[in-house]
């Protein structure tokens, strides 16, 4: 990566986080998965072979909270498999504590769904 490439990602970004608190107004949290399906089984690592390669999934419905610097909450509301699935309540910046209280709520009056 260039300098001139850091400095455009770095618009990017920038550009990402106005859209993201354009969106303020019209919704109090974002609700997504967060991950793009149940955990993947694991049988551990081989003795004397590389580790075993994101034995917790995938980060890619992390990456866009990380990236807006927005609070996000993962609550193990479904399952598939017998395996979690989480789902995730995303906020704006410096709302940590209103998708927390955001989060409560759900988990206390959404039954988990189990498959």
């Amino acid at each position: 990566m260039t300098p001139d490439d850091y400095r455009a990602a770095l618009m990017e970004r920038a550009t990402a986080q106005l859209r993201h608190a354009a969106v303020a107004p019209l919704a109090a949290a974002i609700v997504t998965l967060s991950c793009p399906g149940p955990a993947p089984l694991w049988s551990g690592d081989v003795s004397g072979q590389p580790l075993a390669p994101r034995p917790t999934g995938d980060f890619v419905f992390n990456a866009p909270s990380s990236m807006l610097f927005a609070p996000a909450v993962t609550m193990p509301l479904l399952a598939v498999g017998g395996l979690p699935v989480g789902v995730q309540l995303m906020g704006q910046q410096h709302e940590d504590a209103r998708m927390t209280a955001m989060a409560r709520w759900m988990l206390s009056t959404i039954t988990p769904v189990c498959g």
